[in-house]
């Protein structure tokens, strides 16, 4: 396999119903380093790129990952950045932290991250991640 430093880019997908998921994505002239050739839509295609990409360090969820591509270039999609995971991703690569509402109290926006750690530790569904506004 032909290795490369590929631009590796982790950014969130959007379902387009405001729920952020993990992603990684690599761009079509760097699918075709990685492969020595152009993607052909087949199975083995994705394979390599998902082994490629485990070699590189990328996020165990790539495994079970649903892909896509579009005319810039080939990604998978993660997990749903809810609970822990949007800490995570929070501290990782900016945004914002928000809290659903619930019985008790309504949506909240701009948490910090102590603020989102103290509500994950109660109920982690209620933590979710979004692009800054």
């Amino acid at each position: 396999m032909h290795r490369t430093e590929p631009h590796v880019m982790e950014p969130a997908y959007s379902d387009g119903h405001g729920h952020y998921y993990a992603a990684v994505y690599l761009w079509w002239d760097d699918v075709h380093a990685i492969l020595g050739r152009r993607h052909r839509g087949e199975p083995e295609d994705d394979e390599q790129l998902i082994q490629w990409l485990r070699d590189y360090g990328a996020p165990t969820w790539i495994a079970s990952a649903e892909g896509w591509v579009d005319e810039q270039g080939w990604g998978l999609i993660g997990p749903r950045l809810v609970g822990w995971e949007a800490i995570r991703w929070y501290q990782q690569h900016g945004g914002q932290l928000g809290k659903y509402a619930d019985p008790t109290e309504g949506a909240r926006d701009n948490l910090t991250v102590p603020e989102a750690m103290e509500i994950a530790r109660e109920d982690p569904s209620l933590i979710h991640w979004g692009p800054r506004r």
